[in-house]
């Protein structure tokens, strides 16, 4: 028997005799049959796809440094158009993995619903092959990608700035790879072969549970730490944030301790008119300023 909590919705699942039981929960097990069973492949599907679209970053990358000529022709746009389709079939594949063996049941005394999947083993095993075959062409295809990056910047006589800042992107988007492999593919493979082998994939969910959790939170840590650009750049916002929610009572406060006011102060009284005019201008000049400089 697997107790784990899979998401805010879905939760607990159960491995009894061949079947795999979900207790639907919060908001969704308000929902009609349909609504349930449509927001449960939703959920799917975009951890699915979380895989599926990494290839993208690094493709656009290797397009970018080798062949610049040719990221606008005729045959890259085939090519991402094949792409885009085989992944709405994988997902349609999946959707009907999903749909196919399952049944809703009607909502219990004690406020939630009910999914039961049969044939847990026939769906464990295709569910392995969705979740093995597209995960190994993808990082192979991201994997062959970043190495001829890396070797062409390597090659090329680029300046030292410009390859450090190229490798640490390279790092950043090959963490980003490697986290939903880490945090979603290998544990959902290893539950469902354990489904598949008769083992109780009580440990391996649980794992999943916590992993996927991590991976969420784990992935905006990983522009702080490995790219120094995103830290200098937070760092210099964060005064300008607090620097443009200061109140008017503490402009005033400082506009009036200024040297600039005691020497307003003790000017002619024939050239009041001119000082309003030129300190008037100044102080927009100096607004305009920090404007620009807190957008850009």
């Amino acid at each position: 028997m697997c107790d784990t909590s899979y998401s805010m919705y879905f939760q607990r699942y159960y491995d009894m005799n061949g079947d795999v039981i979900m207790f639907v929960t919060g908001l969704v097990a308000l929902l009609p049959p349909n609504g349930a069973l449509t927001v449960l492949v939703l959920n799917e599907n975009m951890e699915l796809l979380s895989v599926l679209v990494l290839p993208f970053a690094f493709v656009y990358q290797y397009m970018r440094i080798c062949r610049p000529a040719s990221i606008n022709s005729l045959w890259v746009h085939v090519m991402t158009t094949s792409a885009v389709g085989v992944i709405c079939a994988l997902v349609a594949f999946n959707s009907y993995l999903i749909i196919v063996s399952i049944m809703y049941l009607s909502k219990t005394d004690f406020g939630y619903g009910v999914i039961v999947a049969h044939d847990a083993n026939g769906l464990a095993i295709g569910r392995m092959v969705m979740f093995g075959a597209p995960s190994i062409v993808v990082y192979v295809i991201a994997g062959f990608c970043a190495f001829k990056s890396l070797k062409k910047i390597a090659e090329q006589g680029v300046s030292k700035q410009a390859k450090k800042l190229q490798r640490q992107f390279t790092v950043l988007i090959s963490l980003q790879a490697v986290l939903p492999f880490v945090f979603y593919t290998l544990p959902t493979c290893a539950a469902y072969t354990a489904v598949y082998a008769g083992f109780s994939p009580t440990a391996i969910m649980r794992l999943y549970v916590a992993l996927n959790a991590w991976g969420k939170c784990i992935h905006p840590m990983l522009c702080f730490v490995f790219m120094r650009p995103f830290r200098i750049a937070f760092i210099e916002l964060v005064p300008k944030i607090a620097r443009n929610f200061r109140t008017p009572i503490e402009e005033i406060a400082e506009g009036l301790d200024s040297p600039s006011t005691v020497q307003m102060e003790q000017k002619p009284k024939g050239n009041e008119e001119n000082d309003f005019h030129g300190d008037s201008a100044s102080e927009e000049s100096t607004r305009f300023q920090n404007r620009r400089d807190f957008f850009w």
